[in-house]
């Protein structure tokens, strides 16, 4: 694959879609509890809640990004792509920052998506 200005611009696409999306899933999920809480005790506005918007937000900019990035690229390239290192990314998010569990089958998994991204875009 050689390098030129719009192969550059597409895989900047997918790295912000990856990022977005996976932190807005990340952000959404740590700070929906926070949210609850403070909603039910009357408050809007609390610290950790803002995790929970601040989530929303990035996924509904990863959703724009994924509009571009469909408009662009073969469709058999881009989503297996895009929702396999979304997919990846969530999972190793989830285990290092919000502290879920990893298995040997789930490490497995994610492996075989990768695997499988590998081939799709050959």
């Amino acid at each position: 694959m050689i390098l030129d200005a719009r192969n550059i611009v597409t895989a900047s696409l997918f790295v912000g879609y990856v990022v977005c999306s996976s932190c807005g899933l990340l952000l959404f999920k740590s700070g929906v509890p926070a949210l609850e809480a403070a909603l039910s005790a009357g408050r809007w506005w609390s610290r950790a809640g803002m995790a929970a918007f601040a989530g929303a937000a990035l996924y509904a900019i990863s959703f724009v990004l994924w509009l571009v990035i469909a408009s662009r690229v073969h469709l058999t390239i881009a989503y297996p792509l895009a929702i396999g290192l979304s997919l990846t990314a969530v999972t190793a998010g989830a285990v290092i920052w919000l502290g879920e569990p990893l298995s040997a089958t789930r490490m497995l998994g994610s492996a075989l998506i990768l695997g499988g991204i590998a081939l799709v875009v050959r």
